[in-house]
């Protein structure tokens, strides 16, 4: 995903902020911080549904009264569709065991819709599986990705 587009979500959602570069991981000897390392390593169609997906954590930690504690690992695409990898506190009192519940059914539920909108543009896509790699591209990107591989 664009820097730009990385920048707008950490904006916004402050838990998105990333910590430790990767050149400073680097120098430290190892990457343990992939997010921070790489960032979004999706294309910028699934803004919107990042985007969507961080309000609802947050949505869900005001619910309960909560700051965020959510700390993104890793944000990708996989298989066609989004992953987003995310460490929780450790805690087991009743509110933390609903804000977990429900941040992991969130999680899934966009993971899901990825599979429906074009990563290039955002649009209503679906699946393609015949293209060297597995993605979801709308019939405009799924047209110029095929243009791209034979001209």
């Amino acid at each position: 995903m664009k820097k730009e587009l990385e920048e707008r979500l950490a904006e916004e959602f402050p838990f998105m902020r990333k910590r430790i570069s990767l050149n400073e991981q680097m120098a430290a000897g190892a990457v343990t911080d992939l997010y921070s390392a790489y960032g979004c390593e999706n294309r910028n169609g699934w803004y919107e549904l990042l985007r969507g997906l961080c309000r609802e954590i947050t949505e869900i930690y005001e619910k309960y009264g909560c700051p965020v504690e959510l700390i993104p690992d890793q944000v990708k695409e996989k298989y066609g569709t989004l992953r987003f990898y995310y460490s929780l506190p450790s805690a087991d009192d009743e509110i933390h065991k609903n804000i977990a519940k429900e941040i992991r059914e969130a999680v899934v539920k966009y993971e899901r819709l990825s599979g429906e909108v074009c990563e290039e543009c955002g649009k209503s896509g679906k699946l393609h599986h015949e293209l060297p790699y597995i993605c979801v591209l709308c019939d405009d990107c799924y047209r110029n990705t095929i243009i791209e591989k034979y001209r």
